[in-house]
C-alpha cells in the first residue's frame, strides 16, 4: 500500500527568489514523482508547479518605513503558511531568501520537527551577525550561493553547504549574452547605442528609483541624439505599474519581460542594487549601480551595515569595479555623467568586463539547483521513507 504524495513547502518572496524556487522544484519532481510542491512564491514558481498559499507579492516590501503598514497582513501569511505545514506535515521545507520573513517562519517549524532547509543564505557576513545563531538554532540546511559563505558559516557552527550560484544555471548568464540576437529581439540596430534601465523588483524600489533614471534617460538623450533605452519588467511587477510612470515621458524605453534581452542589448546599464547586479555583471555590460531608500531606513542600514560597498559585485571583488551612486548621491546628472563616460571611455568598458570575468571563474559552474535538490532530499530522506511505506 502506497501512501500520501510526497509534499514540500517551499517559500520565496521576491522575483529572483521565484527563478529560484521555480528551477529548485524542476529538480525535486523529476526525483521525486507524483511531489507536491505547496507554499509561496511567484508566477514561475507556480508554472513549474507550485501551489500557491499565498502571493509572493504579498510581502514583497523592503525597509522599515515600507513594512510598517503591512504588518498585520505580513503576520497573517506567516501564521496561514505555519499553520499549513502544521497540519499537513511536509517532507521538508525549502525557505528561500527574505530571510526577515523567512527566518520566523523557520521557528514554528523546527519546533514542530519538520525539516528546514534555508536557500541563499542571509548576509549576516555583512551586517546582523546575529542571524548565524538564529540559522544554527532553526536551520538543519543552510544552502549558500556564494563560495566564501560554506566556510564563514561552519565556523559559527552552522551546518552550510555551498550549492552553486543559481544565476549560472540560466542559459543567457552562464553562456554569455549574445549581443546581436538580444538587439534583434527588441527591435534594435546593431549600430544603436543602447542603455538598459532596471529600477529594481519591488513596488517601493520602482517608486523612488524610476523617476530619476527616466530623467537621466531623458538628459542622455537631449546630448546623445538617437540613443535607445530598454525597461525590463520584473515578474513581479504589472505591465500597468511601469507605464504609469511613463506617461507623459519625452523619452519612451522599449518594455520588455526578459531582462537578460534588455541587459544583453545594451552597451551600459544603470542597475538597481541586488541581484540584478550580479545579473549584469554575469552578462558582461557595463554598469552604474542606483539605490535610494527612506531616510529613515538609510540611517538603520548605515549604522548596521559593516561594508565599504553596496553592490555584491564589489563586495564579492573586495574593491569598486561598479560605480555606486546611492541614496542622495544618485540625481539624474550624476547618473547621466555616470552612463555617458561608460559609454565613451573604452577603457573603464575593457576593465570592467575583465572584471567582470574573474568573478564568474571565482562563482564556479552550474548545477546549483541539482545540488540544492540533493541536499534537500538528504534532509527529507526519513519523511519520503515513512511516506512510501504508507506509514
Amino acid at each position: 500500500m502506497s501512501g500520501a504524495p510526497a509534499t514540500f513547502l517551499l517559500v520565496a518572496g521576491e522575483a529572483s527568489g521565484d527563478r529560484i524556487g521555480a528551477r529548485l522544484i524542476e529538480q525535486l519532481a523529476a526525483r521525486v514523482p507524483g511531489a507536491r510542491f505547496v507554499g509561496m512564491g511567484g508566477p514561475l514558481m507556480c508554472a513549474a508547479g507550485l501551489e500557491p498559499l499565498f502571493d509572493a507579492n504579498e510581502i514583497a516590501v523592503m525597509g522599515f518605513v515600507d513594512v510598517v503598514p503591512r504588518v498585520r497582513r505580513i503576520l497573517e501569511v506567516l501564521d496561514g503558511i505555519a499553520t499549513w505545514a502544521v497540519e499537513n506535515r511536509p517532507a521538508a521545507a525549502v525557505l528561500i531568501d527574505i530571510p526577515d520573513f523567512n527566518l520566523r517562519l523557520a521557528l514554528p517549524l523546527q519546533e514542530r520537527g519538520i525539516p528546514v532547509a534555508y536557500y541563499v543564505a542571509p548576509m549576516a557576513w555583512a551586517w546582523r551577525p546575529g542571524r548565524a545563531r538564529t540559522l544554527r538554532q532553526r536551520v538543519d540546511k543552510l544552502l549558500c550561493i556564494y563560495p566564501f559563505e560554506e566556510a564563514w558559516f561552519r565556523s559559527r557552527a552552522v551546518p552550510a553547504t555551498f550549492v552553486g550560484n543559481p544565476l549560472l544555471e540560466e542559459p543567457a548568464l552562464a553562456n554569455g549574452a549574445d549581443r546581436a540576437a538580444c538587439r534583434e529581439a527588441l527591435g534594435l540596430a546593431p549600430a544603436d547605442e543602447v542603455v538598459a534601465l532596471l529600477p529594481g523588483s519591488r513596488h517601493g524600489e520602482v517608486d523612488r528609483l524610476l523617476p530619476t533614471l527616466l530623467d537621466a534617460a531623458e538628459r542622455l538623450a537631449a546630448r546623445r541624439g538617437g540613443i535607445r533605452f530598454v525597461l525590463p519588467i520584473a515578474s513581479s511587477l504589472e505591465r500597468s505599474f511601469i507605464e504609469g510612470h511613463l506617461a507623459g515621458r519625452p523619452v519612451r524605453p522599449i518594455l520588455c519581460d526578459a531582462a537578460a534581452v534588455a541587459v544583453g542589448a545594451a552597451d551600459a546599464a544603470a542597475v538597481c542594487s541586488g541581484t540584478a547586479t550580479l545579473e549584469t555583471a554575469l552578462l558582461g555590460t557595463p554598469m552604474v549601480v542606483v539605490y535610494r531608500s527612506s531616510p529613515a531606513n538609510w540611517m538603520l542600514v548605515k549604522l548596521l551595515v559593516d561594508l565599504d560597498h553596496a553592490s555584491i559585485v564589489n563586495i564579492l571583488a573586495g574593491r569598486e569595479v561598479v560605480p555606486e551612486l546611492l541614496q542622495d548621491a544618485l540625481t539624474a546628472d550624476a547618473l547621466a555623467d555616470r552612463l555617458a563616460s561608460l559609454l565613451d571611455d573604452g577603457e573603464a568598458r575593457r576593465a570592467m568586463r575583465e572584471a567582470f570575468a574573474a568573478l564568474r571563474a571565482e562563482l564556479g559552474g552550474g548545477g546549483a539547483s541539482v545540488r540544492a535538490a540533493e541536499e534537500v532530499l538528504d534532509l527529507a530522506a526519513p519523511r519520503l521513507r515513512h511516506t512510501s511505506a504508507g506509514v
